[in-house]
């Protein structure tokens, strides 16, 4: 486990996908088809990922992004398929694993191991090449 202000980044992240998960009918659902989550100190080019996203259908549940290399996501997004989803997904690995899951690593990794638990599409997508 990690120490110090990342432990209780994983739990602020995974409580942010709740809430956007929660609010997802009232207020995202005709509003976003995909959102993305990138850390405070990285460039997005928004218009080369918008152009990613064009082939890809965000009624189906894909987690998509890009990593430097060492596990730490350089920019991580999600279908809002997936999104709407969030907070039952989060929920059910709450009920079956132990607490320290959620205090513990980077939060992209986690995310993307808890997606992956229930079969969701993990999609790497860089600069040269489509995600499709």
């Amino acid at each position: 486990n990690l120490k110090g202000w990342q432990a209780p980044l994983v739990a602020k992240i995974m409580k942010f996908w709740e809430y956007m998960a929660m609010t997802f009918d009232d207020v995202w659902a005709e509003r976003c088809a995909w959102f993305v989550k990138t850390d405070d100190d990285t460039w997005l080019n928004t218009k080369l990922i918008q152009q990613r996203l064009e082939c890809m259908d965000p009624d189906v549940e894909v987690n998509f992004g890009y990593s430097c290399g060492f596990g730490v996501g350089v920019y991580t997004g999600y279908s809002r398929a997936v999104v709407r989803n969030f907070a039952y997904y989060i929920q059910r690995l709450r009920n079956e694993s132990e607490p320290s899951w959620f205090v513990g690593d980077i939060e992209d990794r986690r995310i993307g191991q808890l997606l992956m638990r229930f079969g969701i599409t993990i999609q790497r997508c860089v600069a040269h090449t489509p995600c499709c």
